[in-house]
């Protein structure tokens, strides 16, 4: 753009198309005008008979035709200036090395002209002024061009006073974009950009062109996001608390990742964005952080290859594998050194809510090193309600606090693999006859647990009626989930939602009865731990009969375990039980003749 001041009634609006850039002819390569296209200039090979779909149409450039035609060359320089590119740079450069193209033989591809006379659509690099606003604002900078310097906040205020509706970013970009090298910008780290005309500026302060700058802003980019990695707090215990997405946001350097978002995420903060910001991170700090740990234990966990975790990790994308055996033994450590309070650290008690338990078969995968093995084991689960229905008043959500301390490199090499429950023995008959009903004072569910039950299962009647009239009322009848969570909201009694806790797997048949008393002793135990006196345990029909015949066995050991099994079970049960007794009393004939089926 020319320095001169523009006039106000230049069309704004209009598009400014920056030319080309300029070729100088000893920038071209000496071309040959009798073997080379002029236009591609490559190379222009004769017809070939036995392949001629390889061959390129080659035209001489000669003047035949009509009488009074234009010459060619001409005509090539006039779209040379119609394209205004680098291509036309070029052409326009061999053009001009000639008088005559006739003269020296030229030649070209009929395919390469055909593509040269397409007339590239020129696209507007710079946002054009388009607003009233943006349109005073700058005619009243170029009044006072000689006179003072301006802030971006100082020019947003004036735009936003003619009622511009850009934010200051935007409107900043769009005004220096426009005016080009005609203004000088300063910019300070914490402080507000100052514009200023550059005979102006220039009066202020000695501007020198230099070809490298003292620091560019890449230089600063990188020593802020160092400040920035650096100063976050590095604990070397692992605290499970911390393995969550907000705390892992926080953890991150929030310049890093906001570049990285903007790079993969249009801005947005994903997972792939956070991962990678955690993982240049390590790289920077030489310390790990949730992503590069966690992913490491999970990559350890699901194929259990050493190969894979010390590939990753020479990538920058884990930590060591040395550090991921550190962590599953710390684990290990504090699990067996805490068992009895471990399930409170996790937030599992019954100050909370009432908690319960159940076990089922489980096909387990096991990586081997010599590959893989399908084994069926025994998985446990926990499950706590925090309703508050035994002490309300200290009724909260359950919340992890679980902080696993780090081993050092001796500790942790002395440190066995082996943490697994040590599996027990059953030495009693196969079948044990059931022993007669005694009836105690201190066995069965505690009173207050039975009147929460009792409360509970009126107001569950309750929402069941109500449901069932809104199916009949009309059309705005929805499905028992929907309708109960209406109603929570409405009434303001929503609660916590249900918590769920994985025990150990143990890896035996499940059906066996060695491991239903393993599991047996661990499950009691760990409820007892959780602050609960009557053991509840819901069982599927198979290990159901197994667990009696356990519980029958020990009678006095397991007093407090009461074993339930699942619903689908107990009506399957009792399905059957029908179907034994109306057994030939000719039920089938008559459904046959009903249904016809």
């Amino acid at each position: 753009m020319a320095k001169k001041r523009k006039s106000c009634s230049l069309d704004l609006n209009e598009a400014r198309i920056p030319a080309a850039r300029r070729i100088r002819r000893s920038q071209v390569i000496e071309f040959n005008f009798k073997k080379q296209c002029l236009f591609c200039a490559e190379e222009c090979k004769p017809f070939n008979d036995r392949h001629p779909d390889r061959w390129d149409r080659v035209i001489q450039c000669e003047r035949k035709g009509v009488k009074g035609a234009p010459a060619f060359k001409p005509i090539i320089l006039q779209y040379c200036e119609d394209r205004n590119d680098a291509w036309s740079m070029e052409v326009s450069l061999r053009c001009h090395g000639v008088h005559d193209l006739a003269a020296a033989e030229a030649q070209y591809h009929v395919c390469c002209y055909d593509e040269f006379r397409k007339i590239p659509v020129k696209i507007d690099q710079t946002l054009p002024i388009d607003d009233r606003a943006m349109k005073i604002l700058v005619n009243e900078i170029y009044d006072n061009r000689s006179l003072c310097t301006w802030t971006s906040i100082e020019l947003h205020e004036k735009y936003v006073s003619y009622g511009g509706q850009l934010t200051r970013k935007q409107m900043f970009t769009k005004l220096i974009t426009h005016m080009g090298d005609e203004v000088v910008v300063l910019s300070i780290d914490g402080c507000a950009s100052i514009v200023g005309f550059q005979e102006f500026v220039g009066k202020i302060f000695k501007i020198a062109n230099v070809d490298t700058v003292d620091e560019d802003k890449e230089d600063a980019l990188v020593r802020k996001i160092t400040t920035e990695a650096c100063r976050i707090p590095f604990s070397k215990n692992y605290d499970l608390s911390e393995f969550t997405y907000a705390k892992t946001k926080q953890a991150t350097s929030e310049t890093l990742l906001r570049f990285i978002s903007k790079l993969i995420s249009h801005g947005e903060v994903t997972n792939a964005s956070l991962s990678l910001s955690q993982s240049i991170q390590s790289c920077i700090t030489d310390k790990q952080n949730q992503t590069t740990l966690g992913l490491g234990v999970k990559l350890h966990h699901k194929f259990g290859s050493r190969d894979l975790i010390d590939t990753l990790h020479e990538h920058g994308n884990i930590v060591s594998y040395e550090e991921v055996i550190r962590f599953r033994k710390s684990a290990a450590k504090y699990v067996s050194d805490n068992a009895a309070t471990l399930h409170q650290m996790m937030g599992f008690t019954q100050k909370v809510g009432l908690v319960f338990g159940w076990y089922d078969n489980f096909d387990l995968l096991v990586s081997t090193p010599n590959g893989r093995r399908e084994t069926h084991a025994m998985a446990t689960e926990f499950q706590m309600h925090p309703a508050g229905i035994i002490e309300s008043s200290s009724a909260q959500s359950g919340i992890s606090t679980l902080t696993i301390p780090r081993l050092t490199y001796k500790l942790a090499k002395s440190v066995g693999c082996n943490m697994a429950i040590p599996l027990l023995h059953y030495t009693g008959p196969k079948k044990v006859v059931p022993p007669a009903a005694s009836i105690r004072r201190n066995t069965g569910i505690s009173y207050t647990e039975v009147c929460a039950r009792q409360t509970s299962l009126k107001a569950s009647q309750n929402k069941d009626a109500q449901w069932l009239n809104s199916l009949s009322q009309g059309q705005d009848a929805m499905e028992w989930n929907g309708f109960n969570n209406q109603l929570a909201r409405s009434q303001g009694i929503l609660k916590p939602a249900s918590l769920y806790m994985f025990g150990p797997l143990i890896d035996a048949p499940p059906s066996h009865p060695d491991t239903i008393i393993t599991t047996l002793v661990y499950m009691q135990q760990s409820l007892i731990d959780m602050g609960m006196t009557s053991i509840h345990l819901s069982i599927d029909m198979q290990l159901y009969a197994v667990t009696k015949q356990v519980c029958w066995h020990h009678p006095e050991q397991f007093h407090n375990v009461f074993v339930h099994p699942g619903g689908m079970h107990i009506i399957q049960s009792f399905i059957g039980c029908i179907a034994k007794l109306m057994k030939g009393s000719a039920l089938e004939v008559m459904w046959l003749l009903l249904t016809g089926d």
